[in-house]
């Protein structure tokens, strides 16, 4: 009986192996280089997911859903060449290493498996990286600190967003922060050093409060663990699961760079460009310009239309206190704009 069972698994074993053997030899045949990296593509996939050879694999291990290969992608676009550099996959690779695998199990389908090929039907990934950077509101960024604390390891994904959001340092950098990078530079103020991109030191001041809650967290860790036991996987899979529940869809390109860049986006359309480039640690305006100023502009706003309009500032003079605050609280722009008024005049 034995033996009746482990001959029908090797058959199977057999099966599907050379069904995906026959596949790629129908790619070989527009080049062996297009082979070579279909077999590359797949033998990545089921490595990663199933931790099999292509030789091992049964029908089993053929099932996938599209979460599946979503955490698949955003594992791709959290590996890095090495610790804190750049990512080892470009948007565009990880488009081309996906559709591998779509092709395969759209062959796999026609070869009469049951597989769902839906699963890798993803939209692609935006090849121009520039793209990817969408635009947050605060109060989405408010939501998404709030909310992550109901997820797991919630408090300390919590707290990851709100220093990316107030301090404008990059995801790697901040995950790769020790306790011993935090610094007291004066009464109520601590600063956070991070090397950023291209081995840049950063160091960003925050709050003695919110220094107090990120501490609160140690534990019994050692000065140079890191702060944020987590992975940038980990953080993409975060992201996704904040923007599904606050119903942030694809199109609009958020990501958690999007909330690293609020505060630049802020700075810039306050027409504060020198802020600007100390929050983002930029020394180029123009690469300031191309890569933080918000794109979801305000056309109403600019200057071609506003000419064409004139403007009684008296009519402020014959508001109420209640309803001048109406029109600040109402908008968020202009209520961090006077905000921000607010706090350098104290200075």
């Amino acid at each position: 009986m034995n033996a009746m069972i482990n001959n029908v698994t090797g058959l199977n074993n057999k099966s599907v192996y050379s069904t995906i053997q026959t596949f790629l030899e129908y790619k070989g045949d527009r080049s062996e280089n297009t082979k070579k990296a279909y077999e590359k593509d797949i033998k990545l996939f089921f490595m990663y997911a199933r931790n099999k050879n292509l030789n091992e694999l049964d029908t089993s291990d053929l099932e996938f859903t599209i979460d599946d290969v979503l955490k698949y992608r955003n594992h791709l676009r959290g590996l890095r060449k090495k610790s804190d550099a750049e990512r080892k996959y470009a948007n565009k690779s990880i488009n081309r290493m996906i559709d591998s695998l779509r092709s395969l199990y759209s062959y796999l389908e026609r070869a009469k498996y049951n597989v769902d090929k839906m699963a890798f039907a993803l939209d692609d990934l935006p090849e121009n990286d520039s793209e990817e950077i969408g635009y947050m509101t605060l109060m989405e960024i408010e939501q998404m600190v709030e909310l992550a604390k109901t997820l797991p390891n919630g408090l300390q994904k919590s707290l990851l967003i709100e220093l990316g959001w107030k301090t404008s340092i990059r995801m790697d950098a901040l995950l790769a922060i020790t306790w011993k990078d935090f610094k007291k530079v004066k009464a109520g103020v601590w600063v956070v050093r991070a090397i950023d991109k291209g081995n840049e030191v950063r160091e960003m001041p925050i709050t003695d409060q919110f220094y107090q809650r990120i501490y609160a967290t140690k534990g019994e860790a050692m000065l140079t663990d890191r702060v944020f036991q987590m992975g940038s996987t980990t953080v993409f899979e975060t992201v996704d699961t904040l923007k599904r529940i606050l119903g942030i869809t694809e199109d609009r390109r958020v990501s958690f760079h999007s909330i690293r860049k609020f505060l630049i986006d802020l700075m810039v359309e306050h027409g504060d460009l020198k802020a600007a480039m100390a929050q983002s640690g930029h020394k180029s305006i123009e690469t300031l310009w191309k890569h933080y100023a918000n794109k979801q502009r305000d056309y109403e706003s600019m200057a071609g239309i506003l000419i064409e309009h004139n403007f009684n500032e008296s009519a402020l003079d014959d508001l109420s206190k209640d309803e001048l605050l109406a029109i600040i609280k109402n908008d968020s722009l202009v209520k961090n704009r006077v905000l921000m008024a607010l706090v350098r005049g104290k200075n």
